[in-house]
Parts: C-alpha cells; structure tokens; sequence
C-alpha cells in the first residue's frame, strides 16, 4: 500500500502547482517519484531538473543509460523504474537476455564489452563503495571523461529517486509486471567495502581557474560570489556547468528544505560514513559540528557505533537514516515511527538527503577526490 497521498491540482499551492506543470510540459505526466516528491515542492523541482540532464542530455548513448538506470533499479529493488527502464533499454536494443539475467540477480554474459563495462564499474561501486583502477580506466574508455561524469549523475539521480519510490511505497503502473525483487536492497549479496588504504591522488586532475572555459569560469564565478568552493564532487562537474548548476540546486535546496541543519547533517554523516565517501564524511562531519551535534556523536558514527542520543527527534532522524542508507528503504515500524516523530515533510527530505549523500560519497570515491587535511575530523579507514 502507498505510504503518500497524491495532491489534488486544486489543493496545491502555486508553488507546487508551477512544479508540477513544468514536469508536465518536460515529461507528459506526473509519474515515478514526483507525486511523493510534489510535497515538497522545491525537492521535486531540483529533483527533475536533474534528471532532464541525466536522461536526456547525457552524452552516454541511450542503450547504456538506460541499461544503467536498469541496474540501479535492480540493484535498489525500485518497481517504478524497472518496469520503466528495462522497456527503454530494450527498445534501445540491449539484449533481452541481459535484462533477464539482471532481473534474476545473475551476471549477464554479454556479446557487447561497453554494456560489460558498464555493469562491471556500477556493480563495484554499488557492492564495494569503490572502484579499482582497470575498471575506472575501462569505462574511461568506453564513455570518456565527460560520459563517467554522466553516469555519476545518473547514479546521483537515480539513487534519490529509487529510495524514495522504495520508502513511500509508490506502485508500479498499473498493468505492469511486479518484480519478484524488492523493495529495497538485496543484503545478501553485499560485499566488504574495498579496502582504500592511504588517501591517493585523485584520478582527475581539478580545473584551475584559469583553464576553465567561458561557460566554466561563470558558473565557478557564481559560486564564489557566495563563498563556496569546488570541493568534493563540484569539482569534477564543474567541467559541465550545466550539470553542475542542477547538482548544486539539489544540496542548495536540501540546505533550504525542511530539515533543521541539525538532522540534515546527521543524515549526510550517516549517508558519507556508510559509503565510505572519505571527502564527503570531512565536509560533512565538520559542517554537523557546526550544526550542533554533539562530538560524540560525530565519533560514534565514524567508528560505526550507535551514538547515544539526548534528543528524540534526532535519534529517530538518524535510524531513518541508517537504515535507508543500508536496505533503500524503510520497514513499516520504521516508516510509521519517523512520520509521527517527524511528519512526511521532514521524513521526505531525510530521504532525499540521506540519498543524495550515498551519491556524492560514490562520485567523490570513484574520482579518489582526498579529504582535505583541514577537516576537524578525518574519516577512518576500515
């Protein structure tokens, strides 16, 4: 059973109802996440823009993408967007068997080495929080530097949008075949995280200013107008300001959104320590200090134990957080016990949050971005 309401036209605000009608004139209906997401109008807003870039003006041809956002869904357990992007990938001509051994949880064989190079980088990531040098470089073959930037956004937006199918229970269209998988992740075929070691230099070198573009040196221009920096995954999309741009609309309206800075930073420790995200866990550790969470706290979650909590509004926060972070989802108990400590608004964006921090921990360990030495708390290493 759907764990949301879907608003009338008439009973949203304006905000909400200019929203909706943008995702109307860019995708013909309002599917997928959007009718939890519309809740929060400024999420779904960020939210599809993003994926207007992920899906239709990534470089990476469709048959890839779409076989891409297939293993995600399959990965994530998402009804909604494996009924939508095995049919996709299909009509783009992957191979029905490759869909089937993915439906299955097998590994395909494949007659096509881009699409085996594809589910090689996706898997490891997803399986190990990391990937090792052949397969980063195999994929920098087959896609190229701006194409692994892409599929960084396409793990970025698909990541949010599968959890938030997977928590709020959205149904698969109607008519379509339920999958025998999910929702949510399939722990038992989770791997140890692949042992990192000492930081290392990044696989990327980051553009200085004086070697961007026209294009790059505005959107980089804009971001210091307002104090911020390039540090962690910005760094790398800067070199395609348009994604950048929509990158920094999600964290900007996440920053804005209804969480106080206090919960929005214990689910963004908890996202960047589960997935081992070393840059994103420094920035994010000390910005939760700033915030107000406890040193302590901070500790515990570093050394994977279970922080002590005085108030309940963030012990509830940060269980939500833990778990979605691990299974995509939340249980029933769960779900119920975070909506009435927290109401859907906040729960919705802890979602969106935590997952969104799961992707920028991945982007930041796939592009061995190091944590800066003047982080007040480095993340240990496993």
């Amino acid at each position: 059973m759907a764990r949301y309401t879907t608003l009338s036209y008439d009973a949203m605000t304006d905000e909400q109802k200019s929203v909706h009608d943008d995702i109307v004139e860019s995708r013909g209906r309002v599917g997928g996440p959007f009718p939890v997401m519309l809740h929060n109008a400024g999420l779904a807003s960020a939210s599809q823009r993003l994926g207007g870039y992920a899906r239709f003006e990534s470089q990476i041809e469709a048959r890839l993408l779409e076989f891409a956002a297939s293993i995600l869904a399959r990965y994530w357990g998402a009804h909604v967007e494996w009924v939508a992007h095995t049919r996709l990938a299909a009509e783009a001509g992957l191979d029905a068997a490759v869909i089937d051994a993915l439906r299955d949880g097998r590994d395909p064989d494949f007659a096509n080495a881009d699409e085996a190079t594809v589910y090689r980088f996706l898997m490891m990531l997803l399986e190990t929080s990391r990937v090792d040098d052949a397969t980063f470089d195999a994929c920098l073959d087959v896609l190229g530097l701006r194409g692994v930037i892409d599929l960084m956004a396409v793990v970025t937006h698909y990541t949010v949008v599968n959890m938030t199918l997977n928590v709020f229970h959205v149904p698969a269209p109607e008519g379509a075949e339920t999958p025998a998988f999910g929702p949510g992740r399939d722990l038992s075929k989770r791997k140890a995280p692949m042992r990192s070691g000492p930081a290392r230099t990044a696989r990327i070198d980051p553009l200085a200013r004086e070697d961007m573009d026209e294009e790059q040196g505005a959107a980089f221009d804009e971001v210091a107008a307002k104090g911020g920096r390039l540090g962690g995954p910005n760094g790398l999309y800067i070199r395609v300001p348009v994604l950048f741009r929509l990158h920094q609309a999600v964290g900007n309206y996440l920053r804005q959104g209804h969480l106080t800075p206090r919960l929005r930073q214990l689910a963004a420790i908890v996202a960047a320590r589960h997935w081992n995200g070393a840059y994103a866990w420094g920035a994010q550790a000390r910005d939760a200090l700033k915030a107000g969470v406890s040193p302590e706290i901070v500790d515990a979650i570093n050394q994977r134990r279970t922080p002590v909590f005085d108030d309940e509004d963030d012990r509830v926060a940060y269980e939500a957080a833990v778990e979605i972070a691990d299974t995509g989802t939340l249980s029933d108990a769960s779900f119920e016990a975070a909506t009435q400590q927290l109401g859907f608004n906040v729960l919705l964006d802890i979602v969106a949050m935590t997952s969104f921090y799961a992707a920028v921990s991945q982007c930041v360990s796939v592009f061995e971005v190091a944590p800066q030495a003047a982080f007040p708390v480095q993340m240990v290493r496993d």
